[in-house]
């Protein structure tokens, strides 16, 4: 049974050690067991397998977290009863009685031991008094010592850092590990068929080892190249050592310009506690803050790669954190070295924490081409483009939804416990209605990329399949196999599934349904009618119209792609891609008699049933009126007005459920939509405030054709000034009901306010927008100093002007006015770095990973 080790242990004090305590004692039993907290082997484990299975049980017992014991008296009993214990015989004691007389010490970290667990007994011996508790602290350094001990145990131990062992392991080790093993799990994709039988071991055996690294060169960063340098020359240094050639990264085959690399049988716990791969490991570290490589799951890259993203295409990414997707959308945008593309990205995220996470993620590529929202993605608002008034529809769009997640057990083992059957049933609607909101802001022609990390059919083609139903002929899925590489491992999509329900213990068993008329009305709460198969395969599936092999897939279902982790060692994902033939707002015609065919022909809409009956019952109005008055009725016996007054209160009952449902009716007046646009966060620089450009302008030397109208401030602080890209200054900020949008950060920063009224310049320069500015600045505040100098200023950021002049015969900043500027390393490195010039001396304005970086870049 495959498990995997969370660090946990037993230690403190609990009730469940003075009842071990208690037992012992009556036990007669003198003894001192001592577990130190998450310090055991595998060994251990099998011994107290063993002792378990001897008593005739399969018990597992609770895990302990933290040194915290969790077990009740309680589940002590239960447990005594499975294993056939208590009674005469003593219960826990018998077993205390079988276990090796020794005192038991695991330690991984030879260094000050953490606070263990005594339990003591003995004939006529009062048991002890618990204990306060005391907080434990583990002591993280490690000697030289140790370090020396661990690279001879990793190199006698067959490439595995193996902890430090004693004699006499503790049968309770059980405790402390967390199985690699799910039964719901298996129960559950084994009745679905997720892969055939024989493919069973195979498939969930690959899900319980560890995923390997994977990670790519940013390609739009300027020194890639260098990067790649180096990577081929840590590879060199591991192909030296015969315990790490085997382990070296290799080239992801299938990913377009060979710049991704992904370990072979390396995990990322693996390469941490191999001190071999120290090096390797804290370059990868220094380069991803750097954002010179970004570490993304290799599967998680298919995705964007088959949008095919143009610099000019406008992009929508709705679910985005953590951002890994986003910014290779961005290199996409960035290719060819273009610095500032026509086209955008908007990156979307409903979680405010995670939206203000894919800031940190924008900042390692300072990108003028991102704006990061906070909306509900199923709600994401309709901008208006002034000059024709229609909603502004993007050319490509992201929709990489919210799932259960199991197609990543192998990085987060932790969804080992957490998995259970009905995960996808509470994602299935979300997932919905987040993929229609997404179809309907897709421009005729466009493309959109649907995609989880997930096996269940409820969640991929469940879903994919609502949205093409609801959308005949308007959108479709491409057929992408001719795109893909053919390194890259996939399986088609499924066309039949069943739906799961886990019942209600025994009253009710569980029960799989393959038609939503056979399930009960109380488990419709939880089962959907478009979670079936059944209610898409008879769409289009009449004998002329369907062959024969395609009569049980008239969507195309086939063409979503599966990839599995047993196929190519690598995560479980799936994708589907849609093209929008048909815009809404194109020419439709009512088919008033239902003689057509939507299938035939897009064009035909059916009417609004109330629409298409109070039509019937004004006509129908007419007629009865003639009809009497020919017929001389009465007007106290006339039914005149009963039909039509039966269709206006229908009419009234759906207004007032769309009222309270929080629809508004009409249209805003001009001078409130006017209002509300002034709300928006943001405003161009030269609009409101010509001064700061102008001044701007004067002391940093910029020419005229630097386009400032791509300069924007927030409206409430003036802080910062941001620079954005040409589509969204001339496309989206010129939209209205962009005041719906919830902006968390918007294109790169170029200029930060100055606090320092002793300089001429109102803003100073940031490093991040320096890229975009150089290219327009003169040299009246350019300083270029020489090597030495640049790489002392790494070491101490502030340096006098005396000691620049006197220590290291640097005149350069001499007849400078104060404030900000940019010192460039002389040499063919490139580096260079924003300063501040002070009353006394010169600062670097740099942050710690940028110091990292410009080291490696000289260097």
């Amino acid at each position: 049974m495959e498990r995997a080790t969370v660090g946990v242990g037993i230690g403190g004090d609990s009730d469940d050690e003075r009842e071990l305590t208690q037992l012992a004692e009556k036990s007669g039993q003198s003894k001192s067991i001592q577990i130190s907290a998450g310090q055991f082997d595998e060994d251990d484990t099998e011994y107290v397998l063993g002792k378990l299975r001897e008593a005739g049980t399969d018990y597992d017992p609770p895990t302990r977290y933290d040194g915290e014991s969790q077990m009740s008296e309680g589940t002590l009993s239960l447990m005594e009863r499975e294993m056939g214990l208590g009674g005469a015989g003593g219960g826990i004691a018998d077993l205390l009685k079988s276990l090796p007389e020794t005192n038991i010490q695991l330690n991984t970290v030879p260094k000050k031991q953490p606070e263990t667990v005594a339990v003591q007994g003995g004939a006529g011996e009062a048991p002890p008094k618990p204990k306060k508790k005391v907080k434990k602290v583990f002591d993280k350094k490690v000697d030289k010592e140790t370090k020396e001990k661990r690279l001879r145990e990793w190199e006698e131990g067959g490439n595995r850092l193996a902890p430090v062992q004693e004699e006499g392991a503790a049968a309770v080790a059980h405790d402390l590990v967390v199985e690699k093993h799910n039964q719901d799990f298996v129960n559950y994709y084994q009745g679905m068929e997720i892969v055939p039988k024989a493919e069973w071991e195979n498939f969930y055996g690959a899900l319980k080892e560890n995923l390997d690294i994977c990670f790519r060169i940013n390609s739009v960063e300027k020194n890639w190249q260098k990067t790649k340098e180096e990577i081929e020359n840590q590879i060199q240094e591991m192909l030296k050592n015969d315990l790490t050639k085997d382990k070296i990264p290799r080239l992801l085959k299938w990913y377009p310009s060979q710049l991704a690399y992904t370990f072979h049988e390396l995990s990322r716990s693996e390469m941490k506690a191999n001190p071999l791969l120290k090096n390797f490991h804290t370059f990868l570290v220094q380069e991803t803050e750097n954002g010179r490589i970004f570490r993304q799951e290799a599967v998680s890259m298919i995705p964007v790669t088959l949008l095919h993203i143009e610099p000019h295409h406008k992009c929508l990414d709705m679910c985005a954190a953590p951002g890994s997707k986003t910014i290779q959308i961005l290199e996409y945008l960035h290719q060819n070295g273009i610095k500032i593309p026509e086209g955008f990205v908007i990156a979307n995220d409903t979680d405010s924490k995670r939206a203000y996470m894919l800031t940190h993620q924008a900042r390692r590529l300072n990108s003028p081409a991102m704006l990061i929202t906070n909306n509900d993605a199923r709600r994401l608002p309709n901008l208006r483009a002034d000059e024709t008034g229609l909603t502004m529809k993007f050319d490509r769009i992201l929709c990489d939804v919210p799932c259960s997640g199991d197609g990543t057990l192998r990085k987060n083992p932790s969804l080992w416990k957490n998995f259970n059957a009905h995960l996808g049933h509470a994602t299935h609607p979300l997932q919905r209605e987040i993929l229609e909101r997404g179809i309907r802001l897709l421009k005729k022609g466009g493309r959109l990329v649907y995609s989880t990390c997930t096996f269940n059919p409820l969640e991929d083609e469940a879903v994919v399949a609502d949205i093409l139903s609801k959308h005949i002929k308007q959108v479709e899925l491409v057929d992408v196999s001719s795109e893909l590489s053919p390194h890259l491992k996939y399986r088609p999509g499924r066309i039949h599934w069943k739906v799961y329900h886990r019942g209600k213990g025994q009253r009710e068993p569980s029960a799989w349904y393959t038609r939503y008329e056979d399930v009960p009305n109380w488990k419709k709460k939880v089962i959907k009618e478009t979670m079936f198969n059944s209610t898409y395969t008879h769409i289009n599936n009449e004998p002329e119209r369907v062959s024969d092999e395609d009569r049980y897939d008239p969507l195309n279902l086939k063409r979503c792609m599966r990839i599995f982790p047993h196929d190519d060692n690598q995560g479980g994902f799936f994708v589907a891609v849609f093209t929008k033939v048909l815009d809404e707002h194109e020419g439709f015609r009512y088919d008033e008699m239902y003689e057509g065919n939507a299938w035939d022909d897009p064009s035909i809409r059916q009417k609004p049933i109330l629409q298409d009956l109070k039509e019937f019952a004004l006509e129908y109005e007419k007629d009865l009126s003639k009809y009497e008055e020919q017929k001389g009725i009465p007007k106290e016996q006339s039914t005149q007005n009963e039909v039509l007054s039966l269709v206006l209160e229908a009419e009234e009952e759906a207004r007032q459920r769309k009222k309270a449902s929080g629809v508004n009716f009409g249209k805003m007046s001009a001078e409130m939509e006017l209002q509300k646009e002034e709300q928006f966060t943001y405003a161009k620089l030269i609009d409101k405030r010509m001064d700061v450009w102008m001044n701007l302008q004067l002391f940093y030397g910029i020419n005229s054709s630097f386009p400032s109208e791509y300069l924007f401030y927030q409206k409430d602080t003036t802080n910062n000034l941001v620079f954005i890209s040409d589509g969204m200054a001339n496309g989206l900020m010129k939209c209205t009901r962009k005041y719906k949008l919830k902006v968390v950060n918007i294109g790169v920063k170029m200029f930060s306010k100055n606090r320092d009224d002793k300089s001429e310049a109102k803003y100073r320069l940031l490093q991040e927008g320096l890229e975009l500015l150089l290219p327009y600045m003169d040299n009246s505040r350019k300083i270029t100093v020489a090597k030495e100098v640049f790489l002392k200023f790494l070491e101490l950021p502030l340096i006098t002007y005396e000691d620049l002049k006197s220590k290291y015969q640097c005149s350069e900043f001499e007849g400078k006015e104060h404030g900000s500027a940019v010192m460039f390393c002389a040499g063919p490195s490139g580096v260079y770095a924003t300063v501040w010039m002070g009353v006394n001396n010169v600062s670097l304005m740099v942050n710690k990973e940028e110091i990292k970086s410009f080291k490696f870049l000289i260097q």
